[in-house]
């Protein structure tokens, strides 16, 4: 994406832009666009369609003023930072040395085009206490075949691997698959990679506290999976549309 591309974009979606916003933005993504086959206005410009859609103008309008404050900020936080505006945060305190709370969530551009937002909250009850969690690939993952895979890994560990000769109790193998289940990929696959999992988040953070509060006031969360590894280890997905605007 060009930059005269960038400017008629965010002239048409933006409620009240202004040029020297835009050329904060387009300046501040060209200053970090190392790798010429990187389409880093285009990423922003997916990013400020995602917020459009799936919140709403204030929001679009709030997230788009944050350099107005000189703070900066990547494309792929500017997810993350509607995120806490829904939840009250205001756009002078986001950006610059916030990485305690924003998070980098990358939008592709057929997201925009799909119906219901990859975003959804996890909640993990452990020892009877709830740890929340998210994740941007709601629409890949199937939450009973997710567990059901880390049941399986840990099998297979308890059979012939590292747990073989170790005598779990049903609570410690209940704890495994918790830890598995947090290092899985959309693949059902166990990663020690970081980047590419389920789970986004490192528990607790402002990200998840901000998706359970305004979860149902959006459409940016529509999933609630929470799996219970103390009662009856179920999955319960509470959904939830708002009504279009």
């Amino acid at each position: 994406m060009q930059k005269n591309e960038f400017f008629a974009f965010v002239n048409g979606v933006v409620p009240v832009p202004d040029e020297k916003t835009n050329i904060a933005w387009a300046d501040l993504c060209l200053d970090m666009q190392d790798d010429p086959d990187d389409d880093i206005l285009q990423d922003l410009a997916n990013a400020f369609s995602f917020v459009k859609k799936f919140f709403n103008d204030d929001i679009l309008q709030k997230t788009y003023d944050i350099v107005k404050f000189g703070n900066n900020i990547l494309p792929w936080e500017i997810v993350s930072a509607a995120l806490l505006l829904a939840d009250g945060e205001k756009p002078e305190n986001l950006g610059d040395d916030d990485g305690e709370s924003l998070r980098c969530i990358k939008i592709p551009a057929y997201v925009c085009d799909s119906f219901v937002s990859p975003l959804a909250l996890i909640t993990f009850v452990m020892d009877g206490e709830e740890t929340g969690y998210y994740t941007a690939s709601a629409n890949a993952t199937n939450p009973f075949k997710w567990k059901a895979a880390a049941v399986a890994s840990v099998w297979r560990r308890e059979v012939l691997g590292d747990l073989k000769d170790k005598d779990l109790s049903h609570k410690e193998l209940r704890s495994e698959v918790y830890d598995t289940m947090l290092r899985m990929t959309p693949d059902y696959e166990v990663s020690e990679r970081l980047g590419g999992r389920i789970i986004m988040g490192n528990g607790e953070g402002r990200v998840a506290r901000a998706m359970k509060n305004i979860f149902g006031k959006y459409k940016a969360v529509t999933e609630h999976i929470r799996i219970d590894f103390d009662g009856d280890f179920g999955v319960r997905i509470d959904r939830c549309v708002p009504e279009e605007e």
